[in-house]
């Protein structure tokens, strides 16, 4: 029974650990740069979206051929 409690009390341990070392490399610098702009009034630069923006293809028209939508023709 002892070496279990051992194992528990090591796997305990490595995951503490795990969660602490997470939190340290969660870019501690860029949150401190970032506080201290917004503490001297300086503009925070905002995140840019990570969806881009659709392009706009206007009307389409089913191409048998390729099996997909195309941007319809001017012809």
């Amino acid at each position: 029974m002892p070496p279990l409690i051992v194992v528990v009390a090591a796997g305990v341990a490595a995951y503490a650990g795990y969660r602490w070392f997470a939190k340290q490399i969660a870019s501690p610098d860029d949150a401190a740069a970032v506080g201290a702009k917004a503490a001297a009034g300086a503009p925070v630069p905002k995140a840019k979206d990570s969806v881009p923006k659709a392009k706009d293809l206007g009307t389409l028209e089913w191409d048998e051929a390729a099996g997909a939508y195309r941007p319809k023709s001017v012809n």
